[in-house]
């Protein structure tokens, strides 16, 4: 188990790779959770495109090493059985950590989601997720901010009318390879996203037990 290897005082901060970083992030890092409430993540009550209240959102976590270890190991474990009454991790996490704390209250006017921002990005922004769609090589056409934020300021009309190298990748249906949950049991969920034609397809995480798959669509 590597989490014995680690510092015991270690903790983890996950960001989910659609994301776009607006501003410092030392706040969120050291944000303070309590015993009652060790895994932090984003809340569903203000995000426009979660259509939902009262629910988790998986796009940004925050954990000390072996405080939720039981997420993992109980969906390892038991995948089969659970993916037959659920499919995303989002609903998972709202099952096992049903007190887990809503980074948003703790950073008020921080994390924010895209739906919220549209084109005008508020300076009180740090971090601003792309929950469902549009993600931001779909919205940075659009949004100078995404430009300046996500590309660095290069705009499709800098390549002379070429189609800009940032698209390259999602026309190859490149695969991108992140992990969730790693840290917690020592082995994470591994979410796979496979961009095709120009659009990015559901996150996807992976039972090692047995092949099976949890979608995420957050």
């Amino acid at each position: 188990d590597a989490s014995t290897e680690l510092p015991t005082d270690l903790r983890f901060l996950y960001i989910d790779l659609d994301s776009v970083i607006v501003g410092p992030l030392d706040e969120l890092a050291m944000a303070r959770l309590t015993p009652s409430s060790p895994l932090g993540l984003l809340g569903t009550d203000n995000m426009v495109n979660e259509r939902r209240s009262g629910g988790f959102n998986s796009s940004v976590m925050l954990w000390p090493l072996g405080a939720v270890a039981d997420v993992w190991t109980a969906l390892r474990s038991h995948f089969g059985a659970i993916t037959t009454i659920i499919y995303k991790f989002d609903h998972w996490l709202e099952m096992m950590c049903p007190d887990s704390c809503v980074l948003e209250a703790k950073l008020p006017g921080q994390l924010l989601e895209y739906g919220q921002v549209g084109s005008k990005l508020p300076e009180s922004a740090t971090l601003v997720t792309f929950p469902l769609a549009p993600k931001p090589h779909q919205a940075v056409v659009d949004e100078n901010w995404i430009k300046l934020h996500w590309l660095g300021g290069k705009a499709r009309s800098d390549t002379g009318g070429r189609k800009a190298d940032w698209v390259a990748p999602y026309d190859r249906g490149a695969e991108v390879v992140g992990e969730k949950a790693e840290g917690a049991g020592g082995n994470g969920a591994e979410e796979r996203a496979r961009p095709e034609s120009g659009r990015s397809q559901a996150p996807q995480h992976h039972s090692e037990a047995d092949g099976a798959i949890i979608e995420d669509c957050d």
